[in-house]
């Protein structure tokens, strides 16, 4: 029996939703759910390879999603950990790709450049704020996985909401952005593996031509906590059909045969 535990914050719900779709097409699979959501989430913590909420007594917002109503989880008796939804922010890239143009990098119309050495230091810069902290690095066992927070559904440029101004800017040029796309990534996967842990991919089929998820893996998308849809208007959570796909790709690696749990090969 292959025990894997995943843990993170709302977008945990889509995971849920599609190894439910899927459990018994993998019995000797245990998968054991274990999240927040909000600022509750953000209470959560690793301390001794014990995660979750670790103060004596609940906070009032505190919010637990699986794991039994447990408040801890123990790392130590998985196989596997899988966290999903780490934030990437590769949206943020929006105010140096709008600004530059990147020596190398397919161009558009902008005054100002900037050396291709310059700009990977500032990708370099910026995974590292993307790792966790090192309490989180180079376990032995068990072998950790990372999977991203989703792109938005590509609806989020016509809403008109300024939170999604950034993708709107970078997907107005979309060789521009699926270049540095390419080149963030490579440095992202081997910032974690530095650590001991291996990024996962989004799903290459949810995305569209402009990079961002197809609405068909949002629409639908339910809530972790009571399951009731979200709105039509809710671009950012993801669907049990996205999420079928990712656990799909996740267990394919993960229960891989001959694949070793310290190193991921």
């Amino acid at each position: 029996m292959t025990r894997i535990a995943v843990v993170g914050h709302s977008h945990v719900g889509a995971l849920k939703l599609g190894w439910d779709q899927i459990c018994g097409d993998y019995p000797d699979v245990e998968m054991i759910f274990f999240a927040s959501t909000g600022a509750a989430a953000r209470g959560m913590g690793l301390k001794d390879m014990m995660f979750g909420f670790h103060t004596e007594t609940p906070n009032d917002d505190e919010i637990i999603f699986g794991n039994s109503g447990a408040r801890r989880i123990d790392f130590t008796t998985f196989d596997h950990v899988l966290f999903g939804g780490r934030e990437l922010r590769e949206d943020e890239l929006a105010d140096v790709l709008s600004v530059y143009n990147i020596d190398t990098a397919p161009q558009a119309d902008l005054e100002r450049r900037m050396s291709l050495s310059a700009f990977d230091a500032i990708l370099e810069a910026f995974c590292q704020t993307r790792i966790k902290h090192e309490s989180w690095h180079n376990w032995e066992t068990p072998r950790l996985w990372i999977h991203p927070q989703p792109y938005p559904d590509e609806r989020c440029l016509e809403s008109g909401d300024l939170k999604f101004l950034s993708w709107c800017v970078l997907c107005a040029d979309t060789e521009r952005l699926l270049w540095m796309r390419t080149r963030y990534w490579q440095k992202l996967t081997a910032a974690f593996e530095r650590t001991g842990a291996t990024l996962l991919p989004h799903p290459a089929e949810t995305l569209t031509d402009v990079g961002l998820t197809d609405p068909a893996y949002s629409l639908g998308a339910r809530r972790l906590l009571d399951s009731s849809i979200h709105a039509q208007e809710e671009y950012n959570h993801m669907n049990a059909e996205y999420g079928v796909l990712v656990m799909k790709h996740f267990l394919s690696r993960c229960l891989a045969p001959g694949r070793d749990l310290k190193t991921g090969t």
